[in-house]
């Protein structure tokens, strides 16, 4: 209880409940919630909005208790979802038939999820993750007019095309040799996400296939994982998609096939939507790589490796779209600038890997890139120069007066590793190029990104490098302010980082959560 000027007592129930509901909508933990929620009445009146906003069926008891819940204390309540995650590994093997599953469990679990998932009448987003799907799913799907995002990801799929209590029914009045066909212009969604699915190869070949969800007719935004199963069930239909707008495409390995089918996906778009593109690996060498012709219109932030991120060689450097570049692969300074230079001067977002620190990477990026606002550099090995401080407030920060983000960190995931990342794998040299004509074909050993042996010792601290206190850091920071106003973060070493919220605002140290280090060549593998 607070006493208010005047005498005033002011208690918690003079709280508003509109300010309480806030208040839970912003607890992240829907735990936390359930714990309020139980405190009194009003708590558990107020909360049940948020706690019934999202519901999550992940596994598979506590899910059987929810789906009981919502045919009995919960079923006045069945608009309040607005959001569904399922995300339980079902056992249905989909080579064997189906009819080896009618009376299991599963089946049965399967059965009652699908009843309910209709029932929520308000609907917005579904999410499958880590589940089984079928024909069925669709079926499901299309009761469900305010469905506007879908998400289908790590999933398996079955041959299902209707309840399994229902499916003795359907096969005595239905030939189940007939290919499936479904409306899928029927659906409202107008976001569609498809990620890592383990599809079967008969069901990659039919119209049960889950990109033909693309064709749904209002769909502005799409996320993918653009592999030789997507690509091969795309080329015989190149949908035209008119609405989209926003394009996200993950490309596990870079393949010509790969870039021709995404680059005629993309043409196929009439509205030339915003793309977002990361490519996780290749297994080129850097001849081959900078021999790759990748025209895709329309690309604003790219991931991946660095010379084949201009896209547009065609087109001017000011009128190309890209603001947002990172790397995933080091190089060395004299092909990163290279690189780089390619690169649109509009640039606003940067992070690059240099296997060796020169401040000549700095100059470069001054005179290339006047506006940019994040800077991210990583470097492998290599120490700054004892007047590094000072050339960076006299050389290049005052031609960055738009820079908001400022970071130079060690890493040594830039460093070269000493034996080549196809040899750790036991991957099998090619002879080939990878389908990309013009590239010289690979007659050694695998090229891997990172394949080459670094002779250089390890370096430590130099002698003549520079050795700041927090003070002067501190006022190096403050003289930056003077002709780099936006400037916010500050970062030069992987442990402590400098932040102030405003300008005129004093500058805060904060010291960083360093992850636990992971192999870097566990990290560089894509998990399909």
């Amino acid at each position: 209880m607070l006493i208010l000027p005047g005498h005033t007592e002011f208690t918690i129930h003079h709280i508003p409940d509109d300010v309480w509901i806030i208040i839970f909508e912003n607890i992240e933990s829907p735990a936390q919630v359930a714990i309020l929620a139980r405190t009194c009445n009003r708590f558990k009146s107020l909360a049940a909005r948020p706690l019934l906003n999202h519901v999550r069926w992940l596994k598979a008891e506590p899910t059987k208790r929810n789906l009981q819940a919502w045919t009995g204390v919960y079923q006045n309540v069945l608009a309040l979802p607005r959001k569904l995650t399922l995300g339980i590994p079902l056992d249905f093997n989909t080579s064997r038939h189906l009819e080896e599953y009618m009376n299991t469990p599963d089946a049965k679990f399967h059965d009652e999820i699908f009843k309910q998932i209709p029932k929520f009448t308000s609907i917005r987003e579904l999410v499958f993750d880590g589940t089984v799907l079928s024909p069925f799913t669709y079926i499901t799907i299309a009761l469900i007019p305010t469905l506007r995002s879908l998400t289908i990801s790590n999933c398996k799929f079955s041959r299902l095309p209707t309840l399994f209590g229902d499916y003795p029914n359907y096969k005595a009045t239905n030939d189940v040799s007939t290919p499936f066909s479904f409306p899928y212009a029927t659906l409202p969604i107008t976001h569609f996400s498809l990620h890592k699915n383990e599809i079967t190869t008969e069901s990659a070949y039919n119209s049960a296939h889950p990109l033909n969800i693309v064709t749904a007719p209002n769909l502005t935004s799409l996320s993918m994982t653009w592999t030789v199963g997507l690509q091969t069930n795309y080329a015989p239909k190149r949908w035209v998609l008119p609405s989209l707008e926003d394009l996200e495409v993950f490309m596990p390995l870079l393949s010509r096939d790969l870039v021709d089918s995404l680059v005629s996906f993309a043409a196929n778009c009439p509205l030339v939507p915003r793309i977002k593109l990361s490519i996780e690996r290749h297994n080129l060498s850097d001849q081959q790589l900078s021999a790759v012709q990748f025209p895709l219109r329309g690309v604003w932030n790219y991931n991946g490796p660095l010379p084949i991120a201009s896209f547009h060689s065609d087109r001017p450097r000011l009128e190309n779209q890209l603001t947002h570049v990172m790397m995933n692969e080091a190089l060395t300074l004299s092909p990163l600038v290279d690189g780089l230079e390619k690169l649109p001067e509009g640039l606003r977002e940067l992070e690059v890997l240099v296997r060796k620190w020169d401040v000549e990477l700095l100059f470069a990026i001054r005179k290339l890139f006047p506006r940019i606002q994040k800077l991210l550099i990583r470097y492998g090995r290599g120490v700054f120069p004892a007047d590094f401080f000072v050339t960076l407030g006299a050389d290049i920060l005052p031609d960055l007066p738009h820079l908001h983000t400022f970071k130079i960190i060690q890493d040594l995931a830039c460093v070269p590793t000493t034996r080549s990342l196809a040899s750790m794998l036991q991957i099998p040299p090619p002879n080939v190029n990878n389908g990309f004509p013009g590239a010289p074909a690979v007659t050694g050993p695998i090229a891997f990104p990172f394949e080459e042996i670094d002779t250089d010792p390890p370096c430590t601290a130099s002698p003549d490098a520079p050795a700041l206190e927090e003070g002067d850091l501190r006022d190096y920071l403050i003289g930056w302010n003077r002709y780099c106003k936006n400037l916010r973060c500050v970062q030069l070493n992987k442990e402590v980082v400098w932040e102030r919220r405003f300008a005129g605002d004093k500058w805060v140290e904060s010291v960083v959560e360093v992850p636990v280090p992971k192999d870097f060549i566990v990290r560089g593998v894509f998990q399909s």
